[in-house]
């Protein structure tokens, strides 16, 4: 029997594999409600851990300029970032803190380090499709995660 994950309370305490044990860990949505997805706003839906029950957080942003962004965050008195996916066009770039320059869509895991600003390209996580959609992009992101039963998914435009 494995122990349950202990989460830490503040940034500094929070280790890598800690991280990756709650990225793997089995969520729910607490809300079925449809995500409704706004050109620059975000959209907040609470997260079940099903194994010892904390509480994460889902945010699902677009941008005006078509960019998508979702992240799992961790609800402190300050949040944790977990996990990120920018799904953008291969004119975008990221520039990691080692001068890496990433070009368009990307993931972005905790590390120790340099929190959330490292990333790797999607094409090195073969379960992602370099899709704009964000029905798409939330269910694979979702299945990378480990959430279970996504909610409906509507994209207003502008």
């Amino acid at each position: 029997m494995t122990m349950p994950v202990v989460l830490p309370s503040d940034e500094r305490e929070m280790t890598e594999d800690v991280a990756w044990q709650i990225i793997r860990a089995t969520k729910r949505f607490i809300d079925s409600r449809t995500i409704v997805i706004r050109p620059g706003r975000a959209t907040e839906r609470g997260l079940k851990v099903l194994e010892n029950g904390f509480d994460l957080l889902l945010s699902v942003y677009k941008g005006r300029r078509n960019n998508l962004k979702i992240n799992i965050h961790k609800r402190t008195s300050r949040h944790i970032a977990l996990i990120r996916l920018d799904i953008c066009p291969a004119t975008t770039s990221h520039t990691n803190p080692d001068g890496a320059i990433i070009r368009g869509s990307h993931l972005h895991v905790f590390d120790q380090a340099f929190g959330m600003k490292v990333a790797r390209p999607l094409s090195d996580y073969p379960n992602f499709r370099d899709s704009c959609n964000a029905f798409d992009a939330l269910t694979d992101f979702a299945a990378f995660c480990s959430i279970e039963v996504v909610p409906g998914v509507q994209e207003e435009l502008l």
